[in-house]
C-alpha cells in the first residue's frame, strides 16, 4: 500500500470515479486505505467499519494524517435492518456469513446492524457520492437496506465486491445471492460493469448463465454500477 502497488488498477479506476463525486462512503473500510486515498483529494468521507480491531487502525489512520474534521466513522455493520448481528472471524476477511472462507462459526463477536437509508441517507441527499463496498459475502443484505439511497438523485457510483466462487460457506459452489444482487441494482435504473482498465459492460443474461451452471465467465469480483444513462468510458477515461 505505501508503495503504491495493491490493487494499483482498481485504485487507479477509483481516483477516475472520485472526480466525478462530492462525497465517498466505505462500507467494510478495514483500516482505510480508500478512505485515506479520497480524504488526501480533499473529499468528505463517511466509513463504516464493523470489526472492532480494523476500525481502531481506520481511526488511527485518520487522525494522525488530521483528516478528522472531514470524516465520519461508525464502528457499524451494513444491513438489511437495524440491530444486532454476528460476525465471524477476525481482521480483514471477517463476515457476517456464517462458514464464510473456513471461518469457524466458533469464532464469532456481536456486533450493532444499521440499515444505510437509516445511518446516510440524509447525508448523501442531492450529493453527488461514490460508494465502495467490501463486505465479503453480506452485499444483498447491505443493499436490501439502501434502496432509498439507491434511488437518490443524482444515482450514487458504486463500486462492489460480489464474489462467485470463492469464500463460500461449505457445500455452497456458486453465491446464492450472486443475481439477486445484480438485479436489484437493474431493476433501479443501473448498469453494470467490471472494475478493470478494459472494463466491459454485463448484461443479465450472462449473470443468470453463471448462477445456473457454475461456469465463472467474469474472472473478476469487482463490479462498478452507475446511472444507465451515464457513460462508464467518459467516467473512467477522463
Amino acid at each position: 500500500m505505501r508503495k503504491g502497488i495493491f490493487e494499483k488498477e482498481e485504485v487507479d479506476i477509483f481516483h477516475s470515479l472520485l472526480k466525478h463525486v462530492d462525497v465517498f462512503v466505505n462500507i467494510g473500510a478495514n483500516q482505510g486505505m480508500y478512505c485515506c486515498l479520497a480524504l488526501n483529494q480533499k473529499k468528505s468521507v463517511i466509513a463504516i467499519e464493523a470489526n472492532p480491531i480494523n476500525f481502531k487502525y481506520l481511526m488511527n489512520n485518520i487522525f494522525i494524517n488530521n483528516w478528522q474534521n472531514n470524516s465520519k466513522l461508525y464502528p457499524i455493520a451494513a444491513g438489511s435492518s437495524s440491530g444486532i448481528v454476528k460476525m465471524y472471524g477476525g481482521s480483514t476477511g471477517s463476515s457476517i456469513v456464517s462458514g464464510w472462507a473456513g471461518t469457524s462459526s466458533r469464532y464469532s463477536q456481536l456486533v450493532p446492524s444499521v440499515k444505510l437509508d437509516e445511518l446516510i441517507l440524509h447525508q448523501l441527499d442531492g450529493k453527488q457520492s461514490l460508494i465502495l463496498a467490501d463486505i465479503e459475502g453480506y452485499e444483498k443484505e447491505m443493499l436490501l437496506g439502501s434502496k432509498l439511497i439507491l434511488k437518490l438523485n443524482p444515482k450514487p457510483i458504486w463500486i462492489v465486491e460480489i464474489i462467485r466462487k470463492e469464500h463460500q460457506p461449505s457445500g455452497v459452489e456458486i453465491n446464492p445471492d450472486l443475481l439477486d444482487s445484480f438485479e436489484i441494482f437493474w431493476n433501479l435504473g443501473y448498469s453494470s460493469y467490471t472494475n478493470e482498465k478494459n472494463s466491459r459492460e454485463i448484461k443479465r443474461e450472462e449473470v443468470i448463465s453463471i448462477s445456473q451452471t457454475g461456469n465463472d465467465s467474469l474472472n473478476t469480483s469487482n463490479f462498478i454500477f452507475i446511472d444507465k444513462k451515464l457513460d462508464m468510458k467518459s467516467l473512467i477515461n477522463e
